[in-house]
């Protein structure tokens, strides 16, 4: 037996009880909290490598086991954790790995630790355990620290209840690479983590171990972004609460008006009918702009599983909507067919009764005719008040053809309404204001209002206003006509100028308002005595756009995605929209999170940026380009900045999908070099199989390939599937050679195998043709060619 072993055990045995005594129920204790100093981590790995290959001593001397391994997956970066940890313990054997989840479990009982669930859980049921214990791995560092920047408007309030503070940012951050999902699917361990970064600890080692959080933050601050993040998601949340007048969303709340709150909250973030109209098109486009769940999804745990389970989808638009499409800002769907009045915009299959329908209750359609206010952006949003006014341009939507506005009549691409450009003059006569009044609109002549300060989300250019909870709103007013008096009432707070000459502009600053609808009146009193009342409807909501990213752009991924393939592959789109404007769009890639950047590449376009738009861009600009080609295959990470100058920089962040069961392509000094990925559970090898370009319908047996062990692929490329039960990861190879000294390279000359007709062989050919369509693609453009003809090949015989 292992003295130095047995004394090690003893010491951490020691340590993590008198965490767990401190403690307390409900609060984990953590493998990362063994109050080791570097030295003597060093030392504990080394001698854990000794006596690693006894299984005898790896049973009797788990805890240093425990301890070693969260230090291994303290540096994770979201692959190879298994590799890492062969180099840190030399004569480590692969097949053992299993005997480290039984130790974590054992952690988990008799200490407290934490137990790793969610879909990320499920997915790599062994190496979750170590990540879970190491707290917060350095590739995370810098996703919460954004999230916790991002959600700062609602720390304050939240401070005195971890569990309230995780399913607060579980459900409201804007991170959504897969690696992050793993900290909001265990919203009570996030916020235990949060609390722990966000202030002091009430008593020594409260949440986590001083020291450990000390390194925790000396390492996430060693990054400038995450250290700015941070620090301004501390000021946030030491700032006074400040409670506004309107409703706010609150977390967990166990009440029996959940309905109701339901509907109050889908009323800040219902779906919107929107027109939009290209630069130089003159036909108009009908859009469904969808909701953002996430302020409903924070009223309760049961509210946020509900919607995200329920599958959804789009009248309107003939289209379903992936749940986690409903996460995020401007997402926008074609609409070809106008709704018909008060159905349902966006409806729910397998949702609770009561909670559908008090979501549906905002959702529905609205009645026509209807106004639209045109905006500089290229779009037209619609104005519920139906007001006009001097010198406004609108569109007029009405369900039947208007034969005595046929002169205004404009082209829609959408069947059920018709529209009619509306322009009011800028000195409104008598006739003009009686015509516009039998149209059912509402001519107005009081002072112009407007949003001033810090641009809003929304404007209807009339009456509704939207701003984000951390912004500072203002309201100017204009007048052409002398005022005795002009009064703003917003709740309690009033404002009130007197003796105002024409042609005068004021500035209001508006009461610091809460998540919620709030009413404000404008009263004014001109020279003559004569009254006049108008309502604003001021929205505010939890804010989803990072600080950084604040301006008059918004900018969306269509459909939502982190997965860097995605993007690569041209399955998904960033999105740019708001006024016409030139911008840059920087993308880089890079072969860690956040690392400097392995290639880059910059190019000039104009806002707005439509998806088809973007995927010509990409395709011309990006992966087109030879340094992006030769970087792509090492890239973990990409990010896509686009800079508007004075409006504005706005930044998206990309990784690659990291399955349990992946191939890893690399150049090698030689050429390519593959390797195998397993962070499976099953002790069984996976069969891997070989479908060369040339004949891409039979496949070949390849023995000798092992998780963790590079090989040489065949030099002619092709593609390599490995497979065990359900799980399937396939790669395409690209020819050995990566320069393309021809255009002719791109002839592709393979040929299907004739197979006879029956039902096994066209099952056999249907599973290659899903393996070919999915398998990753590397950088080059030779294989992303030859790919497509192979499937089109497959799908033609």
């Amino acid at each position: 037996m292992c003295r130095q072993g047995d004394e090690w055990q003893s010491r951490l045995d020691a340590q993590f009880k008198a965490l767990r005594e401190r403690r307390g129920a409900g609060r984990a204790v953590f493998g990362l909290e063994h109050g080791l100093d570097a030295d003597e981590t060093g030392e504990l790995g080394g001698l854990v490598s000794t006596w690693i290959a006894s299984s005898a001593e790896r049973t009797r001397h788990w805890l240093p086991v425990v301890a070693h391994a969260s230090e291994v997956a303290y540096a994770y970066a979201g692959d190879e954790y298994w590799q890492s940890f062969a180099t840190r313990t030399p004569g480590w054997d692969h097949a053992w790995r299993h005997e480290v989840r039984v130790a974590f479990q054992r952690f988990a009982r008799e200490y407290g630790g934490p137990t790793p669930h969610g879909r990320w859980a499920n997915w790599f049921t062994i190496i979750c355990w170590p990540i879970a214990n190491a707290i917060l791995p350095k590739d995370l560092q810098r996703h919460l620290a954004t999230a916790l920047q991002e959600v700062s408007y609602g720390l304050a309030q939240r401070l005195d209840d971890s569990d309230a503070l995780g399913l607060f940012i579980a459900s409201h951050c804007n991170e959504g690479s897969e690696r992050f999902q793993q900290l909001r699917e265990q919203p009570i361990l996030l916020g235990q983590i949060a609390l722990a970064l966000l202030r002091q600890q009430s008593a020594p080692d409260a949440l986590v171990l001083e020291s450990t959080l000390r390194r925790i933050v000396e390492d996430l601050e060693s990054e400038r972004s995450a250290r700015n993040a941070l620090r301004a998601a501390r000021a946030a949340a030491a700032r006074p609460i400040i409670r506004g007048a309107g409703p706010a969303i609150g977390v967990d709340r166990q009440r029996d008006d959940v309905a109701e709150e339901v509907e109050q909250a889908a009323r800040l973030t219902s779906p919107e009918l929107l027109l939009r109209r290209r630069p130089g098109d003159q036909m108009w486009g009908a859009r469904l702009l969808l909701p953002n769940l996430a302020p409903i999804a924070d009223i309760s745990p049961v509210v946020r599983e509900a919607l995200l389970s329920a599958r959804s989808w789009a009248p309107a638009a003939d289209a379903p909507i992936v749940p986690g499409r409903l996460l995020y800002d401007e997402q926008e769907l074609p609409v070809t067919t106008w709704p018909a009045a008060r159905t349902p915009l966006v409806r729910f299959q397998g949702m609770a009764a009561g909670l559908e329908s008090a979501l549906l209750r905002s959702w529905a359609a609205p009645e026509l005719p209807l106004l639209f206010k045109v905006r500089s952006d290229g779009t037209a949003r619609m104005v519920a008040s139906r007001a006009v006014r001097p010198g406004g341009a609108y569109l007029y939507a009405v369900a039947n053809p208007t034969p005595q506005l046929d002169a205004l009549k404009v082209e829609v691409g959408c069947t059920g309404i018709h529209l009619y450009a509306i322009n009011v003059p800028s000195r409104l006569e008598a006739p003009a204001a009686r015509s516009l009044r039998q149209m059912g609109l509402l001519p107005i002549q009081t002072s112009a209002i407007w949003p001033a300060g810090t641009v809003p989300l929304k404007w209807d250019g009339e009456s509704e206003v939207e701003w984000a909870a951390t912004d500072t709103p203002m309201l100017g007013f204009h007048t052409d006509h002398p005022l005795r008096e002009i009064t703003l009432a917003v709740g309690p707070e009033m404002a009130t100028a007197t003796s105002v000459g024409a042609d005068t502009t004021l500035f209001v600053a508006l009461p610091r308002l809460g998540v919620g609808v709030h009413e404000a009146t404008v009263r004014e009193v001109d020279d003559t005595g004569a009254r006049s009342t108008r309502q604003l409807s001021l929205r505010v909501r939890p804010p989803l756009l990072r600080p950084e990213s604040r301006g008059p752009l918004r900018t969306w991924v269509d459909p939502f995605t982190r997965r860097l393939d995605d993007l690569w592959e041209g399955t998904s789109a960033v999105c740019v929209g708001g006024p016409v404007m030139p911008i840059t769009i920087q993308v880089a890639v890079a072969t860690r999170p956040g690392a400097q950047p392995t290639a880059t590449v910059t190019f000039a376009t104009a806002s707005p940026l439509s998806a088809s738009e973007w995927h010509a861009l990409f395709a011309s600009e990006v992966t087109a380009d030879s340094s992006v080609e030769q970087a792509y295959d090492d890239a973990r990470w990409a990010r896509v900045t686009i800079d508007a100058g004075r409006s504005g920089t706005y930044q998206l962040e990309f990784e690659r999908s990291l399955p349990p069961l992946r191939w890893r392509l690399a150049d090698g000094a030689r050429g390519w070099q593959l390797t195998l990925h397993d962070d499976g559970e099953s002790p069984a090898t996976p069969a891997v199989e070989f479908l060369d370009f040339q004949v891409p319908n039979a496949p070949t047996e390849v023995h000798d390939v092992l998780p963790l062990r590079p090989f040489t692929p065949a030099e002619d490329g092709g593609m390599y599937v490995a497979r065990r039960g359900s799980e399937v990861a396939a790669v395409i190879v690209p020819p050995r050679s990566r320069v393309l000294h021809d255009l002719r390279q791109l002839a592709y000359s393979g040929q299907i195998r004739a197979v006879p007709p029956n039902p096994t062989s066209l099952r056999t050919q249907l599973d290659l043709l899903a393996n070919w369509s999915r398998a990753t693609l590397p950088g080059q453009p030779l294989a992303r060619a030859w790919r497509a003809r192979v499937v089109q090949g497959i799908h033609a015989s």
